[in-house]
């Protein structure tokens, strides 16, 4: 347990490193607005399929196919509850923001710190 939390600790403070470099080279115009499109671009279009790779090198086990499984259908249940939930309790007269809204609720960005989380305390399995 103690020894969880000492890693989730490092890992938020990796993360509170690294958004504060972001947040100062923005501040002195060290990365400018074409500077975070291509790193996102860089994010988005080589990292990520890089590590969802490098998380499926591994023997095939049945079990693992299961949790797989297990996973995508979590998954599909939580977006549908999701934008349920986004279609009762939003109410927007600008129906284009009330899509965004929507959307927003679906789709979280909570993998840019769970990524690294996850990896951290369970390994490449969880991720």
């Amino acid at each position: 347990m103690i020894e969880s939390l000492r890693i989730v600790g490092t890992q938020v403070l990796i993360l509170f490193i690294l958004i504060s470099l972001g947040f100062f080279g923005g501040k002195k115009k060290y990365i400018t607005q074409e500077g975070v499109k291509s790193i996102n671009d860089i994010m988005l279009f080589f990292v990520t399929p890089c590590v969802i790779i490098n998380a499926f090198q591994r023997e095939y086990n049945p079990l693992l196919l299961k949790n797989l499984m297990l996973s995508i259908l979590a998954s599909l249940i939580s977006h549908v509850v999701c934008y349920a939930a986004g279609f009762i309790f939003i109410r927007d007269r600008d129906e284009a923001l009330k899509r965004l809204k929507i959307f927003a609720i679906a789709y979280s960005n909570c993998g840019f710190m769970a990524l690294p989380l996850i990896d951290a305390l369970i390994g490449s399995e969880g991720v």
